[in-house]
C-alpha cells in the first residue's frame, strides 16, 4: 500500500534540503540488461515523483563488484546509491577470500525493487517433469546427467548443484559464457538440462522448443502461473531472485526513509509494474528493515549450499 501523505501535500513539498541534488544510481552491469533496465525505470519514476534528478551510471566488471566497491566508498549523503542483484550481497561472501567489502556492514539497505525466478529447463526429448523423474533419469543415464549454467560460481550453477544434491544424484555442471548459449544447446540437444534466469528460457519454452520443469521461487509467479515451483515437483529448494537499492554505510535514517518512500510509490505505479513485467520482473518493494532480513536469511542459505558443493573459494 502507498504510504499515506498529509491531505493536500505533494511528495515534493515534503522533501528535505538534501533531496535537491542529483542522485546517481550505480549499476554493475552493461546497458540493455534487466539490472540496468530496472534501474532506469526506477530512476525515471523517482524523478517524476520527487522532482529531483536521478541518473543511472554503469560501472561494469568483476561480476558487479566494481559498482559495489564504488558505492562502498561514496559519501553517505543519499546522492550515491546502487541497484544490485542479490548475488553480491548474499552469495559472494562465500565465494571470495578477498571480497573487498562486507555486505552486512558496509552498506545501508534502502529497499528491495523486484523479484524474479530461476528455472530448471530441459530438452523436449528429456523425460523429466518432476524431481522423481529427474532422479530416475539421472540414475539410468549417468553419462548424460549434466546441466548447463552461465558460468562456474554463478547462482544458476549452485542451483543446479543443489538440485542434484537434494535428489541424491550426480549432476555435472557445464559452464557457458552466458545463459543464451545454454538455452541454444538445450534446444539443439547438445546438453539435456540447464539452470538460468527465467527470462532467458521462457521465449523458447513458449515457442515449444524446450520445457521448463520448475521455477525456483517460494511460490508460483504471477507472470507464469502455470509453471510449478521446484518444491511442488519434489525438489527441496526455493529461492527468489531479487534486485535492491543500497547506499553506503552510515546514511541518516531520515534520508533512508525519504528514499524508501519514493521507491515504494514508484513501484506501486501501474505503468512501472507493467514495464518491469515485460522483463520478467515483479515489482516487490520492501522497507529497509525487511530488505536487511531478506539479505541476512539468504546469506545463510548460501553458506549451506556452497558447503554442500565443496566449492573452493577464489581470489
Amino acid at each position: 500500500m502507498p504510504l499515506p501523505w498529509p491531505t493536500g501535500l505533494s511528495f515534493a513539498v515534503l522533501q528535505p534540503a538534501w533531496a535537491e541534488q542529483t542522485h546517481t544510481i550505480v549499476v554493475g552491469f552493461a546497458a540493455g540488461g534487466s539490472v540496468d533496465g530496472s534501474a532506469r525505470i526506477l530512476a525515471d519514476q523517482m524523478q517524476k515523483i520527487t522532482g529531483d534528478t536521478y541518473i543511472v551510471e554503469n560501472r561494469t566488471g568483476a561480476a558487479g563488484r566494481i559498482a559495489v566497491q564504488h558505492t562502498q566508498r561514496a559519501k553517505p549523503d543519499g546522492t550515491t546509491l546502487m541497484l544490485v542483484p542479490h548475488g553480491p550481497m548474499t552469495l559472494f561472501p562465500h565465494l571470495f577470500t578477498e571480497l573487498g567489502f562486507d555486505p552486512a556492514e558496509d552498506f545501508t539497505p534502502i529497499g528491495r525493487v523486484v523479484t524474479y525466478n530461476y528455472v530448471l529447463a530441459a530438452g523436449n526429448d528429456v523425460p523429466v517433469t518432476s524431481g522423481e523423474e529427474l532422479r530416475e533419469w539421472a540414475e539410468k543415464h549417468p553419462d548424460q546427467a549434466s546441466f548447463g549454467s552461465p558460468g562456474t560460481g554463478t547462482i544458476p550453477h549452485f542451483i543446479g548443484e543443489t538440485i542434484g544434491n537434494r535428489l541424491g544424484v550426480d549432476l555435472t555442471n557445464v559452464p557457458y559464457k552466458g545463459s543464451a548459449l545454454t538455452v541454444n544447446d538445450i534446444v539443439s540437444g547438445v546438453i539435456p538440462l540447464g539452470t538460468m534466469p527465467a527470462t532467458e528460457a521462457l521465449p523458447m519454452a513458449e515457442a515449444g522448443r524446450l520445457k521448463i520443469v520448475a521455477l525456483s521461487g517460494s511460490e508460483r509467479s504471477a507472470l507464469t502461473p502455470d509453471i510449478p515451483t521446484m518444491e511442488e515437483v519434489g525438489i527441496d529448494f526455493a529461492l527468489d531472485g531479487w534486485f535492491a537499492v543500497y547506499g553506503p554505510a552510515g546514511m541518516d535514517d531520515a534520508v533512508v526513509a525519504e528514499l524508501n518512500a519514493a521507491m515504494r510509490e514508484a513501484l506501486e505505479n501501474p505503468d512501472v509494474i507493467e514495464r518491469l513485467a515485460t522483463m520478467g520482473l515483479q515489482a516487490a518493494p520492501t522497507t529497509p528493515e525487511e530488505l536487511a532480513r531478506i539479505q541476512a536469511d539468504e546469506r545463510e542459505v548460501w553458506r549451506e549450499v556452497v558447503a554442500e558443493t565443496n566449492f573452493k573459494p577464489i581470489d
